[in-house]
Formats: structure tokens, C-alpha cells, sequence
């Protein structure tokens, strides 16, 4: 990998606008699960050549890739598996708030600021994974901000008022 990205990188560097190297580097990108440096080359690559190479199908790749891994996951964050019931998350969101209470880590402020952070998600964890509701659409993969205003639910999408239950309505 290392070698390649070198003759990749070099190739680039004497011709900026080498569409096949730019898409060959982002496929390098990919495999290692650099997504924001293989969405810059895809760009860049079909900038320079949009139809060759599958360049726009390999951007969505990416995308999907990056948007996938910014993603926090919750089970993991808690330590439960995905058929984890309520008592058990409960218990293992217990464990971590003990684990990552601010009071324990007050040698700076960077751990500080980092137990903090911890805990904000632990509790954003333990709301969305004990919600069955919300806990169904965070597995359907929606984002968190859709799940907490509504938008990601049933309902009628298009329409005004897209989170609405349409049994709500009769």
C-alpha cells in the first residue's frame, strides 16, 4: 500500500490533472478507511474526467463511507450487542457513567473536557437505545438529529408535518 500510494502520489505530482491516478489513489484511500482524502481525489478526478474510471460511482462509495463512519455507535460506546434488551443497557450504561464520571477525571482539564464529552454520549446512547422507537430507527441507520426532531420517522415525508403519525390524523 505504502509503495503504491508513493507511485501514485509521484505520478500526481508530475501531472496534477492525471484523472486514473487520482482515482487509483482513492481506491488506496479507501482501503484503509481514509474516506475525506479519497472523497478529495474522486472530486478532483472527476473534475478532470467525469465519466471514465467509475469516478461518480466511487464517490458515492466514499460518501456513504464517510457518512457511515462518523456515525457513533452506541452499542459500542455501551459495550451491549445489537439484541442487548433495556436491563442490560441500563446496567452497562451504569458501569460506563462510573467509568467516565467528570469527579474521576480532574488531573487537567483535557481529561476533563474528554470525560465530559463521554458522558454527554453515554447519555445520548442510553436515551436513543432505550427509546424502542428511536432505537429502531438508529438501527435503520437514520442520524441522530433526525431521530431527535422527528424527521426520520413514519409518517408522510413529503409532506408538511413529515413526522406525524398517520394514525394520529383519523
Amino acid at each position: 500500500m505504502d509503495e503504491a500510494m508513493r507511485s501514485l502520489n509521484k505520478a500526481i505530482k508530475y501531472n496534477p490533472k492525471y484523472a486514473k491516478a487520482l482515482v487509483k489513489r482513492g481506491e488506496v484511500h479507501m482501503m484503509q478507511e481514509e474516506y475525506t482524502e479519497a472523497l478529495r481525489d474522486f472530486s478532483e478526478a472527476s473534475q478532470h474526467d467525469s465519466n471514465g474510471f467509475g469516478v461518480q460511482a466511487k464517490l458515492k462509495d466514499a460518501q456513504a463511507k464517510a457518512k457511515k463512519a462518523k456515525k457513533k455507535d452506541y452499542y459500542k460506546l455501551l459495550g451491549v450487542d445489537k439484541k442487548a434488551q433495556e436491563p442490560e443497557i441500563r446496567k452497562a450504561y451504569k458501569k460506563a457513567c462510573i467509568k467516565w464520571h467528570p469527579d474521576k477525571h480532574m488531573q487537567n482539564e483535557d481529561t476533563k473536557d474528554k470525560a465530559s464529552k463521554m458522558i454527554r454520549e453515554i447519555n445520548e446512547a442510553k436515551d436513543v437505545l432505550c427509546d424502542n422507537k428511536k432505537r429502531d430507527l438508529y438501527d435503520q441507520g437514520h442520524d441522530l438529529e433526525d431521530i431527535n426532531s422527528g424527521r426520520a420517522g413514519g409518517g408522510f415525508g413529503g409532506f408538511p408535518g413529515g413526522g406525524i403519525d398517520p394514525t394520529e390524523i383519523f
